[in-house]
């Protein structure tokens, strides 16, 4: 129903709240983030695993009632929760930015490294502000000699010993609810289409073949009525964080299920609202949903200008709540 999906799209919201557990790497899909293991013991790290149990629990409990959360967790986070060692390639692909520096240290002659005045500890703090120390004297100079240690450090906390206690907080969580094993029937490459669903980054199910095909009329509208065709245009022409908040408004979740939404279930029906008493018109009115049916109740706008305007304004206004229900 509507409201559940609204309460996966709060626990996905919460999760992705600061300091953050899961940070974007650069094809937007989320993986840990790496903090120094001291972190437990403070206040904003207690919290922070307690998210990490939460995701676990919730993606559990996703896979075992066929729900979608709106995290697009990367394919090495599944590899690392199996508890697969991530090789330090797999750096290139989830940091890139510090791969890239960390390469560069390896051009570098003796008398130029030696000037940039490393230390063992990470080349960037993690976001509660701690310099996170590689080894037992984190003042130790970086050089020629020590220079592939160091490296081989900053790869073992990013993408391991810096994320371990997320990684047993997830397992845990999700072993508390059905066994972790089941989700290996799915590859690493699988398995977050069965939370995340479709990417809103698919623009050919967006565009107005596939919403026309998708859509289905009723009720007062045929797929040929100027306010049918109105309303794809409209969603064939919405960015990535408009389609968010159309889908969230039209379902309470910003996420689709594989297929896009030929995917639904039940499909997206829209219908005419009824016609208001004048002096009133349907331009004043905005669009409400069924939720949990997925039924758009749209009013017989004048114009595209006109729906383009209403429905937005429901997108932006809708969402968190069900007062446009």
């Amino acid at each position: 129903s509507g409201p559940t999906l609204e309460f996966y799209s709060l626990v996905a919201d919460h999760i992705r709240s600061d300091p953050p557990l899961l940070r974007p790497c650069t094809d937007g899909r989320l993986f840990f983030q790496a903090y120094d293991p001291s972190f437990a013991s403070w206040p904003s790290g207690r919290e922070l695993l307690s998210r990490g149990t939460l995701l676990g629990l919730t993606m559990a409990k996703c896979l075992i009632d066929g729900r979608l959360l709106d995290l697009d967790l990367h394919p090495m986070l599944f590899q690392a929760i199996w508890g697969y060692a991530l090789p330090q390639s797999a750096l290139r692909e989830l940091d890139p930015q510090l791969h890239e520096s960390l390469c560069k240290l390896r051009d570098l002659d003796d008398a130029t490294l030696a000037g940039l005045g490393l230390t063992f500890t990470h080349p960037s703090p993690d976001p509660l502000g701690g310099n996170v120390a590689l080894d037992a004297d984190p003042d130790r100079a970086v050089d020629a000699s020590c220079l592939e240690e160091y490296i081989g450090l900053v790869v073992a906390f990013t993408l391991s010993s810096g994320i371990e206690p997320f990684l047993r907080a997830v397992r845990e969580a999700f072993e508390a609810l059905t066994p972790l094993s089941g989700l290996e029937i799915w590859t690493a490459d699988e398995a977050p289409g069965l939370f995340a669903g479709t990417s809103l980054n698919q623009d050919h199910l967006w565009t107005t073949e596939a919403l026309s095909t998708a859509f289905h009329a009723a009720h007062g509208y045929t797929t040929s009525s100027p306010q049918f065709r109105h309303l794809v245009k409209l969603a064939s022409e919405l960015g990535q964080e408009e389609r968010r908040a159309f889908l969230k408004f039209l379902t309470g979740s910003a996420t689709l299920p594989e297929g896009g939404f030929e995917g639904l279930r039940p499909p997206l029906t829209v219908v005419r609202k009824e016609r208001p008493s004048p002096p009133l018109t349907p331009d004043d009115f905005l669009p409400s949903v069924m939720t949990c049916a997925h039924y758009l109740k749209l009013p017989e706008y004048s114009s595209f200008e006109a729906l383009e305007k209403q429905v937005k304004l429901a997108m932006s206004d809708g969402q968190s709540g069900f007062l446009l229900s």
